[in-house]
This record gives C-alpha cells, sequence and structure tokens, in this order.
C-alpha cells in the first residue's frame, strides 16, 4: 500500500496512536500489521554509543542512531545483536511507538512490518533512593562535534544484599524513554544494557557500576558522533 503523506504526519500517526493507549494499564502492548504510515526516507544523523561490561567479563559496544529533528530513534543490530536475527530494524518515538521491519522466514519474500505501540510512563524526578554524591565527571568527546555531558554522581543499594550501584546522569534535551523501555517490549531483540526503568526520559544515564557478590558489571557512554544511517519505510510490505 503507497502513501504520499508528508513526514510530520508521522508524528502525528505516533502521537494519536499513544493516546489511544492511554486507557489500558502502564506498559500494556499491542501489535498491529495495518498502520498508515508515509512512504519516506529517514536519516538519522547521530550516533550514540555506549561500552558495557557484563558480570563474566566480556566486553561489548552499543550504537543506537537519532534522527534530531523528529527525536525518532533507530535501532539495529548493532543495538541488540543477535537477540533477533530476523529483525532488520526498529524505529521509535518517545511516545510509545515501536516499528518493526523484518525479515520473513520464508526466502524470496518481501521485508515485512509490524508495530508495537506501548503506553510509556512518564517520570519527573530521579528515584526517590538514589543518593546525592558530591562527584561529578565529564563523559563523551568533544572531538567528534558533539558537547561532553557533565554527570552528577548517585548510589543506590538494594534491599537484603549486599549489591549496590553508582550512577551517573546529566540532563539532555534528547529523550530517551524509548531506549529505556525497549527491554520491557514482549520481543526477541534485548540490548545489552538494562536501564534503571524509572528515570526521566530527558535525563541520559552516562554510566553504571554495579558491585555484586559475584562480580561487578557495568556500562558508561562514550560519545555522540555524526553519521547518515538512512532508512526507507516505502521499501516494505504492509
Amino acid at each position: 500500500m503507497k502513501y504520499s503523506i508528508a513526514i510530520m504526519l508521522l508524528l502525528h500517526s505516533f502521537a494519536a496512536m499513544a493516546m489511544a493507549q492511554q486507557q489500558k494499564n502502564d506498559y500494556a502492548t499491542e501489535q498491529s500489521s495495518s498502520m498508515d504510515i508515509p512512504q519516506k526516507k529517514l536519516s538519522f544523523t547521530e550516533a550514540w554509543v555506549w561500552a558495557y561490561t557484563n558480570s563474566d567479563g566480556s566486553e561489548g559496544e552499543m550504537v543506537v542512531y537519532r534522527e534530531p529533528q523528529t527525536g525518532y530513534w533507530l535501532f539495529t543490530p548493532e543495538a541488540y545483536g543477535s537477540t533477533d536475527e530476523m529483525t532488520e530494524w526498529i524505529v521509535a518515538n518517545n511516545e510509545g511507538v515501536y516499528i518493526f521491519t523484518y525479515n520473513d522466514a520464508e526466502l524470496y519474500t518481501p521485508q515485512k512490518r509490524f508495530v508495537v505501540n506501548v503506553k510509556l510512563k512518564k517520570f519527573d524526578k530521579l528515584p526517590e533512593e538514589w543518593q546525592l554524591l558530591s562527584g561529578s565527571q565529564y563523559i563523551g568527546d568533544a572531538r567528534l562535534g558533539f558537547p561532553r555531558f557533565k554527570g552528577t554522581a548517585y548510589e543506590t543499594t538494594y534491599l537484603k544484599t549486599t549489591e549496590r550501584s553508582i550512577f551517573y546522569v546529566a540532563a539532555t534535551q534528547a529523550d530517551l524513554s524509548a531506549i529505556y523501555y525497549f527491554n520491557h517490549l514482549n520481543i526477541d531483540a534485548k540490548l545489552p544494557i538494562s536501564f534503571p526503568e524509572n528515570i526521566p526520559g530527558k535525563q541520559i544515564v552516562l554510566s553504571e557500576q554495579t558491585k555484586f557478590a559475584t562480580g561487578n558489571m557495568g556500562y558508561r557512554f562514550r560519545h555522540i558522533s555524526h553519521t547518515t544511517y538512512q532508512i526507507n519505510l516505502s521499501d516494505d510490505e504492509q
């Protein structure tokens, strides 16, 4: 099915679908295969990069792309790795709409698309149990054309355990709600980093270091860099 709607209508369509979910329970999901999406190319010009270390000592890097005009995020295997080998990419806005393009298991068939619409619970402050520390750090790489973030340190502990976490967070104009919620989606694709789920979208979690009885795990934001990653929403079968 072909459409000639301008790109701004995509934003309006996202918002309308999110509003339709207001009567559902928090974080309820709904899948659809018949969403009206304009035939339009999107160009993602920012790459947001985190490095992470798992509790077993393995390391990796996670990249999520951003389109600054609309605030849309693009997730590719550079973000979710091999957790979902059928999915080509996922586009999300920060109202709770995730558009998936995937390859059918049957050979020589066009790529297909479906939509997951969720109600994102919005938070206006950091968790009360986080204790402000005196430390701060500048995190990022200004040589790549974007200013560094000044992260403020917080610490939290967990009941009935010896575990403790230290986070560095900073305010940002970008809304990261779609990233923070990603691992709560009822899908195969999963990010290697599980961010705190009760964080305001316009607070970026720059780093986490968590100490367990058996080891440590953590991640750290590396930088934003200029890039060009284009997708064509009209290429996929509805």
